[in-house]
């Protein structure tokens, strides 16, 4: 059941924190730090839930406009930088955010964080309402509709995605961690899956690497013909795609292309099936020891997933698909990438998300025993 508003907050009870600018105060309207995660302000709640029948949620209804850039409102515990929620609004949104919280966390507050990488963020926030449902719901669902159709169809993003400093960054950690494993791959035919604009592919094409790129876009495909001509591109999604046409490959190169999958065990078998030797694997992952995956909400956007959702495997997912689909040996990193993404305290929580660093790793599957320090396997042998 679902009860009547509740005057919970007061938007003049909110805590503005340094390097935020407050532009005018009715309606409140701020512009953020510049620093991409950077908190912009919060609101605590101005009085106690009330006492009565035990609420199972809060149900929390932000009016707000982006002016520019992009913002992050989600709840986090008292004095806690955990996000229990979070949703994105991109540069134009304009309409309700609505968050469901449960009970148990308050009390929390009500963050709003700058996620743009391209600098401050702009936004007017007009009004909070809050509802308390009670009693358990049949299903424990709490799901809100998008209209895939109409998001992509309207959803405006261009390649600087590829290029921002997150981007960048990440990147560079990956491939330094790759040069350090120091694998075998001069000269050899190289995949580039969900290779987005190709920015991976200079690192094979100076080891005289044959290198074909293949993304889901072709705005992508394009992208990179234009910067990287000697490479060749493939348009396809994995999920579907009927890959024997493109042959076989000594190195199949899967970096941050398995959690923008909805099927991603689909996709790995495609992939198994062109690999004759390596498949190189990094993916966001969820904290959890047990082989399951989170489904993820992603925004119709170039460098996300095509439909929307995408997946965050646990590492025994991955390692128990990869085994599974045919490669005898897999493994992990004794070192992993110099990225806070990829360094963090295994706690089985399901998190994929913390201290505002997606949850990333690192995974080499193989055809033959590899010897490096750097690895560890996964799965022992029989």
């Amino acid at each position: 059941m679902v009860t009547p508003l509740l005057d919970l907050f007061d938007l003049r009870v909110r805590e503005i924190p340094t390097g935020s600018e407050i532009v005018a105060a009715e309606p409140f309207e701020l512009v953020t730090p510049a620093p991409q995660w950077s908190y912009a302000v919060w609101a605590v709640p101005a009085r106690a839930l009330p006492d009565g029948e035990e609420p199972a949620r809060v149900v929390i209804a932000i009016s707000l406009f982006v002016r520019s850039g992009r913002i992050g409102v989600g709840w986090t515990l008292h004095q806690s930088d955990d996000f229990l929620v979070e949703r994105y609004i991109d540069e134009g949104s304009d309409g309700a955010v609505v968050l469901r919280v449960p009970a148990k966390a308050f009390p929390g507050r009500l963050m709003f964080r700058n996620v743009s990488a391209a600098g401050p963020s702009r936004f007017v926030l007009r009004d909070l309402q809050a509802r308390l449902e009670t009693g358990a719901p049949r299903y424990p669902v709490s799901v809100e509709h998008r209209d895939m159709a109409s998001e992509a169809a309207t959803f405006s993003a261009g390649s600087g995605v590829f290029d921002d400093n997150l981007a960048t960054t990440i990147n560079a950690a990956r491939l330094g961690f790759l040069a350090r494993l120091d694998l075998p791959l001069s000269g050899k035919r190289v995949l580039d899956a969900g290779c987005g604009v190709g920015h991976h592919t200079p690192f094979y094409l100076a080891r005289s690497c044959k290198v074909v790129g293949i993304d889901g876009r072709p705005e992508n495909i394009a992208t990179m013909k234009e910067l990287y001509p000697e490479v060749e591109g493939v348009v396809g999604d994995l999920q579907s795609l009927d890959v024997e046409r493109l042959g076989t490959f000594d190195i199949v190169h899967c970096l941050g292309l398995l959690y923008h999958l909805d099927s991603p065990i689909a996709a790995l078998r495609r992939l198994a099936s062109l690999c004759s030797d390596l498949l190189i694997l990094e993916t966001m992952i969820c904290d959890a020891k047990q082989p399951v995956m989170v489904l993820a909400d992603e925004p119709a956007s170039v460098n996300q997933a095509l439909a929307g959702i995408g997946c965050r495997p646990s590492p025994s997912f991955v390692a128990m698909a990869l085994d599974r689909i045919g490669f005898p040996h897999i493994y992990g990193t004794t070192d992993p990438p110099k990225h806070p993404d990829f360094q963090f305290e295994w706690r089985d929580t399901l998190e994929t998300v913390r201290d505002g660093h997606n949850l990333r790793c690192m995974f080499v599957a193989s055809r033959r025993p590899i010897h490096s320090a750097h690895l560890v396997e996964l799965i022992a042998a029989d």
